[in-house]
């Protein structure tokens, strides 16, 4: 039993190594559902996350955001789960689902799930599939939603090929007064939300005491990019 659910996991692209570690009853459970397609009335603490990766697969999510939920109020620490449920919510893009999840958390004063879920969501981590005990889905389907449509004046190619050339700068130097410097320039407020659709996507960019203000203030798409909706939460 034990292989075969390692050799589901692996043509998943899931980490197998925690398969190692489970019980007799957990190794049954998981098998009749991944093999024989058998759910059990009463799933065995401890193995939710084997069942969300399931449910993942066969595409019924609401039963896959129910089981690392449950993961997660059963070890808080379970990184692999965080991470697929922020892997989730990136790919959805969807405000309620954003609300639903964070607001379960929140009322089981699991605050910090909601601090690693935003993190995990805003940075474009890359997963490992070395978690010790956790599984980890692969990150080859995940996809950052940019490019909201914002209707501007004849000058943004002008304006958004100087922010280009900033941002390459910052990449290099790490230093964003040039970028903070253009932004606080702006006086467009769809420019503004060019910029931060551009500038909250790069990876440890700190935006600036300006850009939090609009971001909790502007009224943006619903394609906008999660990092943005997250202030606003």
């Amino acid at each position: 039993m034990e292989k075969a659910i390692k050799q589901y996991l692996k043509r998943k692209g899931y980490n197998n190594n925690c398969v190692n570690n489970l019980t007799i009853d957990k190794t049954k459970q998981i098998y009749e559902l991944y093999i024989e397609n058998k759910e059990p009335d009463n799933i065995i603490n401890g193995i939710h996350g084997f069942f969300a990766v399931y449910y993942y697969e066969t595409k019924q999510y609401n039963k896959m955001i129910e089981c690392n939920k449950i993961q997660i109020s059963i070890n808080n620490y379970d990184e692999g789960a965080i991470k697929n449920l922020a892997i989730h919510i990136r790919e959805q893009n969807n405000d309620a689902l954003i609300t639903d999840i964070f607001k379960y958390f929140n009322d089981k004063n699991m605050t910090n799930i909601v601090t690693q879920l935003k993190n995990y969501i805003s940075e474009n981590f890359i997963i490992s599939h070395d978690i010790q005990t956790n599984l980890v889905k692969s990150s080859k389907s995940l996809k950052i939603k940019t490019n909201a449509n914002i209707n501007t004046n004849t000058n943004t190619p002008i304006i958004n090929n100087k922010l280009d050339i900033l941002i390459n700068n910052y990449k290099i130097n790490s230093d964003p007064t040039e970028i903070y410097d253009l932004y606080n320039k702006c006086i467009d407020n769809n420019i503004k939300k060019i910029y931060l659709h551009k500038l909250i996507i790069i990876r440890n960019f700190i935006p600036s005491t300006e850009m939090v203000n609009d971001m909790l203030t502007l009224e943006f798409y619903n394609n906008s990019p999660l990092e943005i909706k997250l202030f606003k939460i």
